[in-house]
């Protein structure tokens, strides 16, 4: 909400949600309204209708004020988050726990000297909304923070690959942004765990032990159909 609160005054060409009521919880939950942002998603669109636009956005992200949010990653335990797969991956095979301290480490490593921005935390075609084939809104900023701005092109290489961010990105950004998605699994993983979301959980380790067999944790195979999308919990956000 705060975050929300703070993007009202930002300017983005593309619409966002903006808050309706205050906040309501009760024990096992937490609500809000906004306002519907029109548009759609499209998970197929084709990279040549879509490159321009999606660089634009990111732009305009990457230019708003830092002071609007928390660090990155803080949805999944922040700091902490390397220790916590650590403890949810203590019962698997010794390779998977190898490679996901590895990657972690790689990345906290690659990050260390980047570049601090606000980035979504979340910019995947699933929260991309289109009209014509321009972006027209983006939602789902509970993932928002201070941070690598390559944090963002990670879900985009799920669906149109590295190579094709080049043409909105430099090489050691696009290449930060590859070590981001080996991770993203992890991430969920603790993000579930921290909310008592057991099925959510299982379903990110799987798909980290799924990429990590098949050679995809930084680079997807495109030409294979794509993985189904993770079961949702009212409390996994």
């Amino acid at each position: 909400m705060r975050t929300l609160d703070a993007l009202a005054s930002a300017h983005l060409t593309a619409a966002i949600p903006r808050l309706t009521t205050e906040l309501s919880s009760m024990p096992e939950w937490s609500a809000y309204g906004t306002t519907v942002v029109e548009g759609s998603a499209d998970l197929n669109i084709r990279w040549s209708l879509a490159r321009t636009s999606l660089a634009h956005v990111l732009t305009e992200l990457a230019i708003i004020p830092t002071d609007v949010v928390g660090p990155i990653r803080a949805w999944c335990g922040g700091p902490e988050w390397p220790e916590r797969v650590s403890r949810i991956l203590s019962d698997h095979d010794k390779q998977t726990r190898r490679e996901a301290a590895a990657m972690i480490a790689r990345l906290l490593d690659v990050e260390s000297d980047a570049p601090r921005t606000f980035v979504h935390g979340d910019f995947g075609l699933h929260n991309i909304l289109f009209e014509n084939g321009r972006v027209s809104g983006l939602i789902d900023f509970d993932c928002a923070g201070i941070g690598d701005p390559a944090a963002d092109l990670a879900p985009l290489i799920g669906s149109f690959g590295s190579a094709r961010l080049q043409d909105i990105a430099d090489g050691a950004t696009v290449m930060r942004a590859r070590v981001h998605r080996a991770t993203l699994s992890l991430q969920v993983a603790a993000a579930a765990d921290i909310v008592g979301d057991l099925v959510l959980r299982n379903h990110a380790i799987h798909n980290f032990r799924d990429r990590l067999a098949a050679g995809t944790l930084e680079e997807p195979d495109l030409s294979r159909p794509r993985a189904s999308a993770a079961p949702r919990h009212p409390t996994s956000g």
